[in-house]
């Protein structure tokens, strides 16, 4: 499957909105419109170290990606953090996430970053084995910790 990665935009949050909510509904996670709109929002304005991907196929987007850069230590520096990546169940298997990491990868060059980490919540052995295939070497398991800040929770 020819796929590309657009960089998102303001005009893209009717595309992302539905994506976000199949991502959320696959892990069994509540949606909330407000939540999801306010937590998008920061990644469409072309910032460079953030930002939000439609992953296209076909000229339909079939999923999307949210990317930060951070700094990491323990990483050698610079850091890609790819937060979300979804693709829709019918886009699955075609070979559409594995196209869309080495996209993600390229991005995370082009931003200077020494690594990539992919957040993988419950599907971690599947996004380990297309990492795996995509990067041609087994991807370090990172362990992350999450909670809360404001007392509100970050989760949706």
């Amino acid at each position: 499957m020819d796929v590309r990665l657009r960089a998102a935009d303001r005009t893209d949050l009717p595309a992302l909105i539905p994506l976000v909510h199949g991502l959320l509904r696959m892990q069994g996670r509540p949606f909330n419109l407000f939540a999801v709109e306010q937590s998008l929002l920061p990644l469409l304005d072309g910032d460079p170290v953030r930002g939000a991907w439609l992953i296209e196929a076909r000229q339909s987007a079939v999923g999307y990606a949210t990317m930060s850069v951070c700094h990491s230590m323990a990483a050698g520096g610079r850091t890609a953090v790819v937060d979300q990546l979804f693709v829709r169940e019918e886009a699955r298997g075609s070979g559409a996430g594995g196209s869309a990491l080495r996209l993600l990868l390229a991005e995370a060059r082009r931003a200077g970053a020494a690594a990539m980490q992919v957040r993988a919540g419950p599907f971690a052995e599947e996004l380990r084995r297309l990492l795996a295939a995509v990067a041609g070497q087994d991807p370090e398991p990172v362990t992350f910790l999450e909670l809360p800040v404001n007392g509100s929770g970050a989760r949706r």
